[in-house]
């Protein structure tokens, strides 16, 4: 029984100390008057306030990634793959470089709108509906520079390796000699790796799915404090059964970009490797920067 009241009491001051801390950080933000009902700050407090700077800072990092998207690395130009038959003097083409240019099933603009706008816009929706106070600043911030950096990497690793697309003889139109492209527009033949596809719409769904699991997955339980048999303060973090099946479901927009990066295959602009590239990349990226601006561990919520 005295252990047991001796573990209350050691319970009790450690609510009371993170009362206390908890308490000493208000009154430090408390220079900032913050409307919790509306979660936001009042229009002109926010202009001179350092989230409106950082978000600027944001918008102008972003406005350089796209002015430098190819920061001094010329197009690698690999010579057009072919082989001349010594008895016939035949020019073999590489029927990996030789398929059908069919167009393509997720556009240009489309993927912009589901590896960016589209996230971004249901993101701070819910932010300012049901996050946390910061959520909608921290949701522009990240989508920003998170498409900065994947667009600026994306295409400087295009220009540096220039790795031939499974269409490369269709967009590079070869002349007789299958020495120069006749296409003047044959660039885009040679950007195969990594898929700028899959990067941008991976990095777009993993950042909302990093948030959807931040705010309603098992990263949202609480953690809870308790004290062992020695005395030492543990913290135990036990999800609810229910975010556990929640999370599941917050994997959805995996499958969208699933499916954009699988279209790129099937409309022969890449090859596997292309978009598993790109998904990496895009997802790296986006897990790094959202851990930026969005705590994911529960001890950290």
């Amino acid at each position: 029984m005295d252990e047991e009241k001796q573990a209350e009491t050691d319970y009790s001051n450690l609510e009371v100390a993170q009362g206390g801390a908890d308490d000493s950080a208000k009154d430090d933000a408390a220079t900032d008057t913050v409307d919790e009902n509306n979660k936001k700050l009042p229009l002109g407090q926010y202009l001179c306030s350092g989230d409106f700077r950082e978000i600027i800072c944001c918008i102008i990092f972003g406005i350089l990634c796209m002015l430098t998207q190819y920061p001094g690395i010329p197009l690698y130009v690999r010579p057009i793959p072919n082989q001349v038959l010594e008895n016939s003097g035949d020019i073999v083409v590489n029927l990996n470089n030789d398929q059908t240019y069919v167009g393509d099933t997720v556009t240009n603009a489309a993927v912009v709108i589901i590896g960016f706008l589209a996230p971004l816009v249901l993101q701070f929706i819910l932010s300012k509906a049901l996050g946390k106070f910061g959520d909608a600043h921290a949701t522009v911030c990240v989508y920003i520079v998170t498409t900065a950096l994947v667009g600026l990497s994306t295409n400087t690793i295009k220009s540096y390796v220039g790795y031939l697309r499974p269409v490369f003889y269709d967009l590079c139109q070869p002349d007789g000699n299958y020495e120069e492209c006749t296409n003047a527009d044959s660039s885009e033949g040679r950007k195969s790796f990594p898929s700028g596809h899959s990067s941008l719409a991976f990095s777009g769904m993993t950042l909302l799915t990093c948030y959807f699991l931040a705010r309603f997955g098992v990263y949202s339980s609480s953690p809870v404090w308790r004290q062992s048999a020695d005395g030492t303060v543990l913290m135990e973090y036990k999800p609810e059964r229910f975010k556990r099946a929640i999370s599941i479901l917050c994997l959805a927009p995996m499958a969208v970009a699933c499916f954009v990066a699988a279209s790129r295959l099937r409309d022969n602009m890449h090859f596997p490797a292309d978009v598993v590239g790109g998904a990496v990349l895009g997802t790296s990226i986006a897990w790094f920067t959202h851990g930026v601006w969005f705590l994911m561990w529960p001890s950290m919520m």
